[in-house]
């Protein structure tokens, strides 16, 4: 009997969750934030001292809400502030620059909280476009990077209501993805050493306006 008491409390829940935001079903926006520690240097060498690549990023977003579930995709695109140095104690890279854009695709499930706010969370995975520039200590000149990778992760979010289907939100996303190798960074290696790192964390602040 209990059950049954606990399964009608949750139906009810559900069906009320679906009629009160059944205008809050498909939403487009657009978004900016920020990565620190683009490529990941010390994942070649701990011990290497680096100032760390820092990059804006700017992107474009739909979201699919029903229940208690979403999903989420768009494109997005970084921009260089700062390029990633190695100050010492390395024989084998000098510096890099890199910018990407990526596909992201996230699904998971979000909570209401009171009538103003929703907290979402989820996972997914993300399809990586990497350009740039690595200078290597065996080189005099730089070389051009151009590679892709695919990458996995989670997201966090939360989202403010405002009136006329508009919504504020900032987001957490953590994704983990590495390129083929693509360049010989010591002369003494008769093999490609250096693959783009796109993995880390990614801060963001965006609108959206939910079109049903």
């Amino acid at each position: 009997m209990l059950k049954k008491v606990i399964l009608y409390i949750f139906s009810f829940v559900l069906l009320f969750t679906s009629i009160g935001n059944a205008k809050d079903v498909f939403g487009i926006g657009i978004y900016m934030g920020a990565q620190h520690d683009v490529g990941n240097l010390n994942s070649y060498n701990p011990y290497i001292q680096i100032d760390p690549q820092n990059n804006l990023l700017l992107g474009f977003a739909c979201k699919v809400n029903y229940l208690y579930f979403f999903g989420k995709t768009g494109v997005e695109t970084t921009f260089l502030i700062n390029r990633g140095e190695v100050e010492e104690n390395s024989d084998e890279i000098e510096y890099v620059k890199i910018d990407y854009t990526s596909i992201p695709i996230f699904a998971g499930m979000s909570f209401p909280i009171l009538s103003s706010a929703e907290f979402y969370m989820g996972g997914g995975f993300a399809y990586f476009l990497g350009r740039g520039e690595i200078k290597s200590s065996s080189s005099f000149y730089e070389d051009e990077i151009d590679t892709t990778a695919f990458g996995i992760g989670f997201i966090l979010g939360i989202s403010y209501i405002f009136p006329s289907s508009i919504r504020c939100y900032f987001e957490w996303k953590y994704l983990d993805g590495r390129s083929d190798q693509i360049s010989q960074t010591q002369s003494s290696y008769n093999w490609q050493n250096y693959y783009v790192d796109f993995t880390g964390h990614r801060i963001f602040i965006g609108i959206m306006y939910y079109l049903i």
